[in-house]
């Protein structure tokens, strides 16, 4: 059970804790700084984890949690990679950029005409 404070007691921690420009919240009789600690070093052990997850780890509430990593400047989303380059990809790319060189050699101006469009000036009006 979380220890009992007197409004006095309260008080004098709120001067201390702003003396030394410190944010001070009970969260289970919990300083927030450590309540802080916990949920960042919940995200540092599993980076995919979720508020819920959390909160069922920690003891702190979703929207504490949510709080924190939104002030850390955490996305409540995963990241997961849809694209990337293998090493068995090399070869396609080699032959990708190999084409673009025999095209360029055939037609100087392949490049502006399929990569590079501009627009024109209509003059049938």
């Amino acid at each position: 059970m979380p220890p009992t404070y007197s409004p006095q007691e309260y008080a004098k921690m709120d001067l201390i804790y702003g003396e030394c420009r410190c944010n001070f919240a009970v969260n289970e009789g919990r300083p927030r700084f450590d309540v802080e600690d916990e949920v960042l070093q919940a995200v540092a052990d599993e980076p995919s984890t979720s508020v819920r997850a959390i909160e069922a780890s920690t003891g702190v509430p979703k929207s504490t949690a949510h709080r924190i990593l939104q002030a850390e400047k955490f996305h409540p989303y995963h990241v997961q990679r849809v694209q990337g380059l293998l090493p068995r990809d090399y070869l396609t790319r080699l032959a990708f950029c190999r084409r673009m060189l025999r095209m360029y050699r055939e037609d100087p101006q392949f490049f502006n005409k399929i990569l590079w469009t501009t627009l024109k000036k209509r003059t049938d009006t």
